[in-house]
């Protein structure tokens, strides 16, 4: 992805931007450094959020703002679901860990973004999103992409090819009415939440 990142930003001759790899939680950042901080559906990641918001909201200049987008729940959006819950015929339902944990949603409702939010930021608003998931030019396009996902190997890892293959046509016929000339798109919810440091 910051080779992506790196490529796309010298293509557009963008000489003022810079990449780095580190983890939210504890990486160096500088303080008072930005004046906002923007994530996409990386805060379900974080192991500690109460050390990560602190350590995003020492990074901000006074007034500063953060915003991230975070799913919902995963049982109530349709792009991993459909997919899901026609597998689960043939397979069991992975552990999805607890619900709050890493890799679930870290504000499966809106009432739980406080206790997220460390550092001292203030006006968190949680708006619900919602949102069309495009998920392959075609059904065999999106079968393909989930079957090189890791979850999908360890799901069918213990199973016989006789079951996985079985499971990914159940898979295909689920997806199939979700496909037209837009390709395959499902429903996403997420919450956008937005909260600033105070001046």
């Amino acid at each position: 992805m910051l080779a992506m990142a790196i490529s796309r930003a010298r293509s557009a001759g963008l000489e003022n931007v810079r990449f780095e790899r580190g983890d939210a939680q504890v990486h160096g950042l500088p303080g008072a450094g930005f004046d906002t901080v923007v994530s996409r559906f990386g805060v379900m990641f974080f192991d500690d959020p109460h050390a990560a918001f602190a350590n995003l909201a020492r990074s901000l200049r006074s007034g500063g703002r953060v915003v991230v987008a975070c799913w919902q729940d995963l049982l109530a959006n349709e792009w991993p679901m459909v997919p899901a819950g026609a597998a689960v015929a043939y397979v069991p339902m992975p552990d999805l860990g607890e619900a709050g944990g890493p890799a679930r949603s870290r504000l499966p409702t809106p009432t739980a973004s406080a206790p997220c939010w460390g550092g001292g930021l203030a006006e968190v608003s949680v708006d619900d999103f919602r949102c069309l998931m495009p998920m392959g030019a075609t059904v065999d396009d999106t079968v393909a992409f989930m079957q090189g996902t890791d979850i999908a190997a360890r799901l069918i890892a213990d199973v016989s090819e006789d079951v996985a293959g079985a499971d990914w046509e159940a898979v295909r016929a689920a997806l199939a009415p979700y496909a037209g000339h837009d390709g395959v798109v499902l429903g996403g919810d997420a919450w956008i939440v937005t909260a600033t440091k105070p001046r």
